[in-house]
């Protein structure tokens, strides 16, 4: 996939999510850097694979990626929920430091492969 398309693609699937937390009364926003550091993790599907992926369609599992998001944000901002209620913001940070939890559960290649 194209840059432009996942940019767009990401930026719809955080913000329909947003307004799913939103009717749930746990409203949480991404900060540019995470947005950005999620779109890059699915430019790197592509761009910067695993040499473990031989027979991966890299585009199928970006598109994949980027419809287990809301998932994937649920799963990094359980957490914090449990932690400190009052934290509403999700920066690259909380990616960076939860996304393997989150990805064992949602990745669609396996990490055995």
């Amino acid at each position: 996939m194209e840059i432009n398309e996942i940019q767009e693609r990401v930026e719809s699937a955080i913000v329909n999510w947003q307004e799913l937390e939103r009717m749930r009364r746990s409203p949480f926003e991404l900060t540019n850097g995470a947005k950005n550091l999620i779109v890059q993790l699915i430019v790197n599907i592509e761009k910067d694979p695993s040499p473990y992926w031989e027979e991966v369609d890299s585009d199928a599992v970006q598109k994949f990626a980027i419809a287990t998001l809301p998932n994937v944000l649920l799963e990094i901002i359980l957490r914090y929920r449990y932690v400190d209620r009052r934290q509403t913001t999700i920066s690259s940070w909380e990616i960076l430091h939860d996304i393997s939890r989150a990805l064992d559960k949602w990745c669609p290649i396996p990490k055995d492969i």
